[in-house]
């Protein structure tokens, strides 16, 4: 099963870290998830899984963004 990923999550430059700091807008890895197609990228994710049956998967932004590290 497959559910879309909510529209309203928190960028990384909207992150609030009350001990610290968070990645900032010149760490590579924010950089790197400013030019991926994230919407593209759960398209095709989302067509291997059912809508209505089976366990729900992890997201799409996890799935591929652990392979890319990889």
């Amino acid at each position: 099963m497959y559910r879309k990923r909510d529209k309203g999550q928190l960028t990384m430059d909207e992150l609030y870290l009350p001990f610290g700091d968070g990645p900032g807008a010149n760490n590579r890895w924010v950089k790197i998830a400013g030019i991926i197609l994230w919407d593209f990228i759960e398209e095709g994710y989302a067509r291997n899984f059912s809508e209505e049956s089976g366990r729900p998967s992890i997201p799409s932004r996890v799935a591929f963004g652990a392979l890319f590290i990889s």
